[in-house]
């Protein structure tokens, strides 16, 4: 399995390389054998933006040059980059862009574009992994259950036949899975830098 640093190095790769030939979070998901949602909340761990805003904004920002050196129809535009209608990829475009695609061939305007993500050193962030502690009644979270979380988590690594140890005694909480929220459950999460032993 592939590190957090060095799959996230790939995933950014695939996207460039995928924009004009409808990556999603799904296939890249598929692709490197993980769960969709562990996946987007990798990404927006790790560049604190989501991965589906992240790259329709490479895909709207690749179909610039056709839109402005062409005289390509919109709908072909739209489909070449993944939108399923010609209504989807204006509305996209307008809010990532401030107008529309006719508007900006007509004017020949200057757009501020999403560069492609890198990682670099600044970036890098150590080896870990998500913890996921079950079910809780929203009214239970509190201080008791986040020590009795940082617990569990402790002794997990540090049992002697464990094949993960900490690398530091940081243990950070990363969300409450609000999508899992059923009215009366939710699914907590937790991430630790780790390193198998």
């Amino acid at each position: 399995m592939l590190r957090p640093y060095d799959l996230l190095e790939n995933i950014l790769i695939d996207i460039e390389k995928g924009i004009g030939e409808g990556v999603n979070a799904d296939i890249l998901a598929q692709k490197y054998s993980l769960s969709e949602g562990h996946l987007r909340r990798l990404f927006r761990f790790a560049f604190n933006q989501t991965l589906a805003g992240y790259i329709r904004s490479r895909k709207l920002a690749a179909s610039l040059d056709v839109l402005l050196k062409t005289d390509a129809k919109l709908l072909d535009i739209a489909l070449d980059y993944g939108f399923l209608y010609e209504q989807p990829y204006i509305n996209a475009f307008k809010r990532e862009f401030g107008l529309t695609p006719g508007s900006l061939r007509k004017s020949g305007r200057i757009v501020k574009v999403k560069p492609p993500l890198h990682l670099f050193d600044v970036n890098k962030f150590p080896d870990g992994l998500f913890f996921y502690i079950g079910q809780h009644h929203y009214l239970e979270i509190n201080r008791n259950v986040a020590r009795s979380m940082y617990e569990a988590i402790g002794k997990f690594t540090h049992v002697e036949h464990s094949k993960y140890k900490l690398l530091n005694d940081k243990v950070y909480f990363e969300r409450i899975d609000s999508s899992l929220y059923d009215g009366t459950y939710c699914q907590m999460e937790w991430y630790a830098p780790v390193e198998e032993r």
